[in-house]
């Protein structure tokens, strides 16, 4: 496929008609030519009238389009998916409906990854427009060598799919997707995999805010999960590992994400809507294959 423009933005979207056009703004504002700039909104059966909105960008700029998740289907995977599919940018970039883009972040990051020919380059983010928390470790501008990638793996910070400049060809040339089996850190899971499956080096701007994550500190700490999708998320993560341990990752970088995938693990296991019973069940099955049998007082 020929490209038409030389980066697609890819926007999922789910009852977001109050903001939307905000985060549009955000990519018309970009100091990159906004003509070179292909926006593709995905609609996953919004129940508002998003549809509407976004049918009114389309209407007005040639270069934005939308599309809809089949009935059916639903969760983010689908309608990032869908994205990859219909991009016709050299580039992809991942934007949430509700969340921005600094106004030079294509600049940016279209700059790195043309001049140093990479698959990726990825940046820092804000969490929250107005009162502003940075997620920059204070790492400068790092290269990232895909023998060792440690250091994307000690938080999920740099295992967004978002904040990140993707290349098109790469992408579709290693039939790298969201994962449509899992529904949580599924993400994390589509970074990981992009991350190994590259042979060129990453480019880290940890010494740039190049994203807005729209995003409240208690809900990090508030996720109700099932006995089912716990069971759903070990599996992911475990995928995760098979996939650093089949690229020779070095020791190092296992030991970094252990213990973090671990804590997300573990804070799944915390908050889930399951009763004590069930979770006591469900981890003595997968850490010692044993039934947990609840007795009488």
């Amino acid at each position: 496929m020929i490209a038409k423009y030389k980066v697609s933005i890819l926007i999922s979207s789910y009852n977001y008609a109050h903001i939307i056009e905000d985060t549009f703004e955000s990519i018309k504002n970009q100091t990159f030519n906004f003509e070179d700039i292909e926006v593709i909104f995905v609609d996953d059966h919004s129940e508002d009238n998003s549809v509407e909105v976004i049918g009114r960008l389309a209407d007005e700029f040639d270069n934005v389009k939308l599309y809809h998740v089949p009935e059916g289907q639903k969760g983010v995977s689908y309608p990032r998916n869908i994205g990859i599919e219909k991009a016709t940018g050299d580039y992809i970039v991942i934007l949430d409906a509700d969340d921005r883009l600094d106004s030079m972040f294509i600049e940016k990051t279209y700059k790195e990854i043309t001049e140093n020919d990479v698959d990726m380059v990825k940046t820092s983010f804000f969490m929250g427009f107005d009162k502003k928390i940075s997620y920059s470790q204070n790492l400068g501008r790092v290269v990232v060598h895909p023998e060792d990638v440690s250091v994307l793996m000690s938080s999920y910070n740099y295992l967004e799919p978002w904040a990140t400049m993707y290349s098109r060809k790469f992408l579709i040339d290693n039939n790298i997707r969201f994962s449509i089996v899992h529904k949580y850190y599924e993400a994390f899971l589509f970074s990981i995999e992009c991350i190994c499956k590259t042979n060129k080096d990453i480019i880290l701007l940890d010494n740039y805010e190049g994203y807005y994550w729209n995003y409240k500190l208690d809900g990090l700490h508030n996720v109700d999960v099932t006995v089912e999708e716990l069971d759903n998320t070990i599996e992911c993560f475990t995928e995760m590992f098979t996939l650093l341990v089949a690229n020779k990752q070095p020791i190092n970088c296992i030991e970094t994400f252990f213990p973090f995938a671990l804590s997300l693990c573990g804070s799944g296991v915390y908050n889930s809507t399951a009763s004590d019973f069930e979770k006591a069940s469900f981890l003595c099955k997968k850490a010692f294959n044993l039934d947990y049998v609840e007795h009488d007082e």
